[in-house]
């Protein structure tokens, strides 16, 4: 179910029937996620969530695109029905609204200076007002068992709910359990918005004024954040987006072969960023199993959704030198070092808010000369200078990376 609540405002946003000059107007809009039984998990194809988000995006959307509104708030709240124990639904009323919290701060990218949580509690208010709305001959008698008891005590909700499956032989019971009971298992968002102060009319005789860009008092306090939920529906500049900036990674399957590394990557736009890893290891491992690297390997790098987040593509450079062997026989060494370039593709997973693990693939090309050595203690060199040219992967990672660096609560005059 969706619950869109308006306040002094038509379908277009702008205020109406409110009086200008001086006057703040507020906005308020209540979308709500229903969940399945006994389910904290957003489900976007359930019931009528897919209307209910994009409700929610369309409305972002408009807020962004006119600067006389900004987001005040947005505060998230959980509900449960009321079957089954109370102390179980209190507990998944909250899961619900963190699930909601944690949506809006992913998937939406909204901030949390301006989220707060609401009320997290068992709908038996909502659950009398959709009763109390029903055209059933039990209607009354249902409504008279809701009247008795606490709704904070387990044994008055037991009692009520064991009466409710009782009335009119079970009748009522299987109308409550198909058609009320899954709207009280849901999750709201109200959000807030207030518009600008409007410039006073100096003029009465002048009947009409067009304002260009700029004439308008769209001063905005500093101590406010905005955000933008981008789900394939908004869009911004750089300036106008809050994501995270920069992320320090380290190369996992490296790691498991012995090989330091770390890594930095800035986000510079919104779908741009440039990854700098590198690679140095200076550790002989064992005679037969050397792995000494030293390369660096920058990458520009195209997200499809949003930088340091989801999918994107690269292309690359690499330079270094490397002594390695892998038996008993050989050791190989670029005395003059190796270059060459490449594209990779790659998908980031956030693990938690600041977390990511990030996979990673990448074909190209490589040219050095090494030389070859016998493998034992100052083995001599019988091979100088040979050329090599590699054609194939080379970038491959599981990265571990922590992100930092949003600019939550940091702008001043950018729209939502």
């Amino acid at each position: 179910m969706m619950m869109i609540s308006w306040t002094c405002i038509n379908a277009d946003l702008r205020p109406t029937g409110c009086n200008s000059g001086t006057l703040d107007t507020v906005i308020s809009k209540e979308i709500q996620i229903e969940f399945p039984i006994n389910s904290c998990e957003i489900d976007y194809e359930y019931s009528r969530n897919a209307l209910s988000l994009n409700e929610l995006h369309r409305f972002l959307q408009e807020v962004r695109d006119d600067e006389l509104f900004t987001l005040d708030s947005i505060c998230v709240c959980g509900y449960a029905s009321p079957d089954g124990l109370l102390s179980k639904n209190k507990e998944l009323s909250v899961r619900r609204a963190s699930a909601l919290y944690e949506y809006l701060r992913n998937d939406c990218e909204v901030a949390n200076s301006i989220m707060k949580f609401g009320e997290n509690k068992v709908s038996w208010g909502l659950f009398r007002e959709i009763i109390a709305d029903l055209d059933e001959p039990w209607r009354e008698e249902a409504l008279s068992i809701l009247s008795i008891g606490n709704d904070n005590n387990s044994v008055d909700n037991t009692r009520r709910m064991n009466r409710l499956k009782r009335l009119s032989g079970g009748k009522a019971w299987r109308v409550i359990k198909q058609d009320v009971l899954p709207r009280l298992r849901s999750a709201m968002v109200v959000s807030t918005v207030v518009t600008v102060r409007q410039p006073e009319i100096e003029e009465p005789a002048i009947e009409e004024i067009y304002l260009e860009e700029g004439d308008a008092d769209t001063e905005i306090p500093s101590d406010l954040s905005y955000e933008q939920c981008d789900r394939n529906i908004i869009t911004g500049s750089v300036r106008d987006c809050d994501y995270d900036r920069i992320a320090i990674k380290t190369n996992g399957l490296f790691l498991a072969a012995g090989i330091s590394n770390l890594g930095a990557e800035y986000a510079f736009h919104k779908h741009w960023s440039v990854d700098i890893p590198l690679v140095y290891s200076p550790y002989t491992i064992a005679r037969t199993y050397r792995m000494r690297f030293l390369y660096v390997q920058p990458e520009l790098r195209y997200w499809t959704s949003r930088a340091l987040r989801g999918h994107f593509f690269g292309v690359h450079l690499h330079a270094g030198v490397f002594n390695v062997s892998v038996d008993r026989k050989n050791r190989y060494q670029s005395e003059k070092g190796f270059h060459g370039a490449g594209v990779s593709y790659g998908y980031s997973l956030p693990l938690a808010r600041r977390w990511s693990l990030e996979f990673t693939v990448g074909i190209g090309y490589a040219f050095t000369k090494y030389c070859t050595y016998y493998n034992v203690h100052n083995g001599i060199k019988y091979q100088d200078d040979i050329p090599y040219n590699y054609w194939g992967i080379d970038k491959l990672g599981v990265n571990i990376e922590y992100r930092f660096g949003d600019r939550s609560g940091k702008r001043k005059g950018a729209q939502l």
